[in-house]
């Protein structure tokens, strides 16, 4: 699975077919008409996919620490650590971090106290990373030892708040992310099998014909996660569970586009040009390249 294969070339053409109706909108930033036929294109790419061999894993974060899990369609595996927790973790923690990303605290209260995705608290015994919990890592930290580690810069125990203002947070203000734990060897996921079974949830709840519901397909990966299932499925709260299940996975922005809210308010933002969907042009390509025009906006 760190070569492409007839299961990854399914799961973009899925990928394709989803998005068809963005890409080929009379307006970049819709609205969107979503063609049964390209919604059972969808189904059944998904289905060949699963055809393959690939199943949900029953522990979430096992995905994010092996190569070989029954998920894993496409991954760049490296064998090595490649740092990417120093994006978001505090200087003070073990690994260290430049103190980055933190998520918002309307996203973390998506999901349900007993749902696994959320995280799993760190088990310290000594041992090197022990201390460092998986997921969302909210509230007092520890160190290898279980001792709470303490703030360098103003000497108090290191705690991750919920509320994260835009300008002017503090050093310990916001909920942090690990996905992919120092202590497993390197890899990055581009495709599994989990975006794939929602996809095709995604495309029936969009007319797309399959022998089981959208909701049905949605809580086959909500129990296989051990969450509660859903009692009804509507376009918000397909997105919301793409966003419980491929947070930090690099899939939120083309999301949110397809869904059409990439460019609603939100807790920080009050309002958004529509234009954005796209990005610009950079104007190197354009002095390049005079048959290229910019895109509308910018």
């Amino acid at each position: 699975n760190t070569q492409a294969s007839k299961a990854a070339a399914y799961a973009l053409l899925a990928r394709l077919y989803l998005n068809k109706a963005v890409y080929t909108a009379g307006s970049p930033e819709g609205p969107y008409s979503f063609a049964k036929e390209d919604m059972d294109k969808v189904v059944e790419y998904c289905e060949l996919v699963e055809a393959e061999g690939f199943s949900l894993e029953d522990e979430y974060f096992k995905i994010f620490s092996t190569a070989s899990s029954n998920e894993i369609i496409l991954v760049a595996a490296t064998g090595t650590p490649q740092n990417r927790y120093r994006m978001t973790l505090h200087y003070d923690q073990n690994p260290d971090g430049w103190n980055g990303f933190a998520t918002l605290a309307d996203f973390y209260d998506k999901f349900d106290e007993n749902d696994p995705r959320r995280g799993s608290e760190a088990t310290p015994d000594g041992t090197e990373y022990s201390g460092l919990g998986r997921g969302f890592l909210f509230g007092q930290q520890y160190n290898d030892a279980g001792d709470e580690i303490i703030n360098s810069r103003n000497q108090l125990p290191l705690s991750f708040t919920k509320e994260v203002p835009l300008l002017g947070a503090g050093t310990e203000e916001g909920i942090r992310v690990i996905k992919y734990h120092p202590v497993d060897a390197g890899m990055y996921i581009f495709l599994r099998y989990g975006d794939v079974h929602l996809m095709k949830a995604e495309a029936v709840l969009r007319g797309g014909t399959d022998n089981q519901s959208a909701l049905e397909i949605v809580n086959e990966l909500r129990t296989a996660r051990g969450a509660t299932g859903l009692g009804t499925l509507d376009e918000a709260s397909m997105l919301d569970e793409r966003g419980r299940e491929l947070y930090w996975e690099g899939l939120r922005r083309v999301d949110q586009i397809r869904f059409g809210t990439f460019t609603s308010p939100w807790s920080d933002m009050e309002n958004t040009e529509a234009f954005r969907v796209l990005f610009p042009i950079p104007q190197r390509a354009l002095d390049t390249n005079p048959n290229l025009q910019q895109n509308s906006g910018y």
